[in-house]
């Protein structure tokens, strides 16, 4: 294994943001992740989730988000992918 560690994974995302009011924004996402190692034959590609998100911010230390997303993953057999549809619920606080 060329890794001490075993298999790393890369992520990348890319991220729009659009402020809707001072309290409300949007945000639309896709985030593409790779498995690297020596190992790795059939999986290089593991995981993409594409979404968006409505979040308010209560004040400046709190904020709430909905999210939406569509989640690919490809099986380590190489040819099989699982498919979800997730919805989430966060809430945001900043400590100072």
């Amino acid at each position: 294994n060329q890794f001490p560690y075993g298999n790393f994974r890369v992520r990348y995302q890319a991220q729009l943001t659009y402020e809707l009011s001072k309290k409300w924004n949007v945000k639309v996402f896709d985030e593409v992740m790779f498995n690297i190692a020596k190992n790795v034959v059939y999986n290089s590609f593991d995981q993409n989730r594409l979404g968006v998100v409505l979040q308010h911010k209560v004040n400046p230390n709190w904020a709430y988000d909905l999210c939406y997303f569509k989640w690919y993953q490809q099986l380590n057999t190489g040819v099989n992918y699982v498919s979800r549809d997730i919805v989430r619920f966060s809430l945001h606080h900043r400590l100072n």
